[in-house]
């Protein structure tokens, strides 16, 4: 019972109304039943074929019963909890079910309430180019999937770590689309006459291990860097004691650029980051420089403005120029 809801007056002026109302009606009732009973006994009329008494007695009994029906059929009126209990305990029995399933639902949601990816969010990026076929254009773009994949499984174990439970799978294929909506993209690019980025987007908020259904987006992008540009260079000293901090700026360095010169970035795709070989490699270079040096972060292909940031570090004596580094590159064969 909720007690509180007793403490409205608008409850108990509701609830006096409904006593009057039966009670007047019940009296009215039963007033005109005695009158007739009364009368039919005094002319002692018969009903039925019945005695006058039995007459007498069946109009007090009809009479009660309308009272009782019309004072049931007030209350179902009046009250809707009257109408739910008379409306069956197996229909309030199936709404509770239902309900009960629901909290369950939205338990199992709190649980699992870590957002991976939002509505709207992009996941993945890349160019596409025209001049190829429908068929090739697809492999491109469900090869660039694989990535979007890989990040997303990634960030499911981060959260499965913080919660202390198992890791997925690497090749847990976690991604979902319409391959309807995948040909019609790869069928727009043999029309198009320059390179395009596409996006891969979630389709809705995604929780811990949900599936992730995704959309593509197509849209008009920019060359930013050219094959063998240079992205960015960041001086530096042989015997600075430093070196790990010069190697923090220079990636910031080459990062700020790429944004500058407007290149997008999702999920880290400008990161540039080098394996501990590269990175080996970068450091025994920096060693052998006679003097001032310089880290020069030169781009590997064409770059657009979709482009993940693909890039080669090479470590430059000072004195070569901004546009000679590329003959000294290529000479290291790198």
């Amino acid at each position: 019972m909720d007690y509180a809801a007793l403490r409205d007056p608008w409850v108990w002026t509701r609830i006096g109304s409904i006593y009057l109302l039966v009670s007047v009606v019940a009296g009215v009732i039963a007033y005109i039943g005695n009158d007739l009973g009364k009368k039919i006994g005094k002319k002692k009329k018969s009903l039925f074929g019945l005695r006058p008494k039995h007459t007498s007695n069946l109009i007090t009994a009809l009479v009660g019963s309308a009272i009782a029906v019309i004072t049931l059929t007030l209350v179902l009126i009046f009250s809707q909890e009257a109408r739910y209990l008379l409306s069956g305990v197996d229909r309030l029995r199936a709404q509770m079910t239902y309900l009960q399933g629901k909290v369950d639902n939205l338990t199992e949601q709190i649980y699992h309430s870590r957002v991976v990816w939002g509505t709207g969010q992009p996941i993945a990026q890349g160019p596409l180019r025209p001049g190829i076929s429908a068929v090739e254009q697809k492999d491109i773009i469900l090869r660039q999937l694989g990535p979007a994949n890989a990040i997303t499984v990634r960030r499911n174990n981060d959260i499965a770590r913080e919660k202390g439970e198992e890791l997925l799978n690497p090749d847990t294929q976690l991604l979902e689309w319409d391959d309807g909506e995948l040909d019609h993209i790869a069928e727009q690019m043999v029309t198009e006459t320059k390179v395009m980025g596409i996006r891969v987007i979630a389709a809705r908020n995604c929780l811990y291990k949900d599936k992730v259904p995704i959309r593509f987006e197509l849209l008009p992008v920019n060359l930013v860097f050219r094959a063998d540009e240079v992205v960015a260079s960041h001086r530096l000293q042989p015997d600075n004691p430093e070196l790990l901090r010069e190697w923090l700026e220079f990636v910031a360095e080459v990062k700020e650029s790429a944004l500058r010169k407007g290149m997008y970035e999702i999920n880290d795709s400008l990161g540039g980051g080098l394996t501990s070989e590269q990175f080996d490699r970068l450091i025994e270079d920096i060693k052998r420089l006679q003097g001032p040096g310089k880290l020069v972060a030169v781009a590997t292909s064409d770059l657009y403005q979709t482009s993940t940031l693909q890039i080669r570090v090479e470590v430059l004596p000072e004195r070569v120029g901004r546009q000679s580094h590329r003959n000294m590159a290529s000479r290291h064969g790198r």
